[in-house]
Parts: structure tokens; C-alpha cells; sequence
């Protein structure tokens, strides 16, 4: 592990016994930058044009599926990966609305364009800990079901596809 000293100790410590030798102050900022380095690599970034792109390919996918279509396009969408790299989106991004249950959650509902709960996802196994609604989660999975009115797909999605979940 490398880490960066503070000005007057211009150099870079390579070991965890070299910074048990530290001095306090300088232990804590070592810990400090840690943790924001973890916390940076554990939230999605969204950028205005994935958030564009996010919503095309889920209004899609609403269009296709609420339509005169709906049965033919659900044959080709049921057991596919959702979204599947459409418009170079990997992951759908939303706001969460609700956990069930509320610590260790088995099922997620997100809203991905609005306020309201539009995919439901089925986790194969429980997530850690809980959220609070209204937090941003990004998620991918496999297509296993749907509802037309109100438009309600079922994705079913491993722990490890979710992003941006920080249960406690």
C-alpha cells in the first residue's frame, strides 16, 4: 500500500507497520483518504448523458411493452438481459422506493423515470442491511416478468450487480 505524507515527510510509506510508526495526525489523514477513495469507487457516477441514454432505453422498453405489441415484444425481452448494453447502458439507474424487507431486503422497488415505483427486482440472494427510499441504486438482471397496468417489470438481479447500496 502506498500513501501520501504530509509536507515536511516528502516521502511515501509501503508498508501498514510503517504507518503504525506514525504520528497520530498523520495516521488519520492516511485513514481519511482511504475512505473517500473506498466511498468514491462504491457510488455510481451518473453524468447527463447516461442519465439521457438511462431513459431512452428504459422508455423503450415501457413503449414496447405497454403497446398494441406488448406479448410479441415481452416473447423476445422474457429471460434476456436487461438493459443489456442498449445505448451503452449496462445498468439502470433510479431512485429507491422501497425495500422488502426493510433490513436484508429480497426485493427492490425503483423508480427510474418520475417518483414512482416502476421495476420491481428480485434479488437471488439478500443484500446487506438496509436504505433509506429516495437513494440512488443502479442495477442490471435478467427480464423474468412483467405488468402492463400499471407498468411494473420484474428483473431478477444478483447483490452483486446492485451499485451504490451502503446498507448499515
Amino acid at each position: 500500500m502506498l500513501a501520501w505524507i504530509p509536507p515536511g515527510r516528502p516521502r511515501f510509506v509501503e508498508s501498514r507497520a510503517r504507518i503504525r510508526n506514525l504520528d497520530g495526525r498523520t495516521r488519520v489523514l492516511i485513514a481519511a483518504l482511504g475512505f473517500f477513495i473506498a466511498l468514491a469507487l462504491t457510488v455510481p457516477v451518473v453524468c447527463a448523458d447516461d442519465v439521457t441514454a438511462n431513459l431512452r432505453t428504459w422508455r423503450r422498453i415501457k413503449e414496447q411493452l405497454t403497446g398494441a405489441q406488448a406479448a410479441q415484444n415481452w416473447r423476445k425481452l422474457n429471460q434476456a438481459s436487461v438493459p443489456g448494453g442498449e445505448n451503452g447502458v449496462w445498468k439502470f439507474s433510479g431512485k429507491l422506493i422501497s425495500a422488502k424487507p426493510e433490513k436484508n431486503p429480497e426485493q427492490l422497488l425503483v423508480a427510474i423515470d418520475g417518483d414512482k415505483a416502476e421495476a420491481r427486482v428480485l434479488l437471488v440472494d439478500r443484500l446487506k442491511g438496509s436504505m433509506k427510499p429516495g437513494a440512488r441504486i443502479a442495477f442490471s438482471g435478467v427480464a423474468i416478468d412483467y405488468a402492463k397496468q400499471p407498468f411494473q417489470p420484474v428483473i431478477e438481479s444478483d447483490p452483486n450487480e446492485i451499485e451504490g447500496w451502503v446498507g448499515r
